[in-house]
């Protein structure tokens, strides 16, 4: 909600952006799919590659002392 009251027409977030291929009458499922893959590829490549980082600072603060 915040996002939506804040951002003009030209600077968008991207939920806010697939919350525009819903309509009054029609819902755009492929294309709120194909984007929420879009969107999701970057991350999962980042957390693929980094995975062995992400372990050890997860392991590093379940150690004590």
């Amino acid at each position: 909600m915040f996002a939506l009251i804040l951002c003009s027409s030209r600077t968008t977030t991207l939920p806010i952006a697939i919350y525009q291929f819903i309509s009054y009458s029609n819902v755009n499922w492929g294309g709120i799919m194909a984007a929420s893959v879009i969107i999701t590829m970057p991350i999962i490549i980042i957390s693929f590659f980094l995975q062995r980082h992400i372990i050890t600072g997860l392991t590093a603060g379940a150690v004590k002392g």
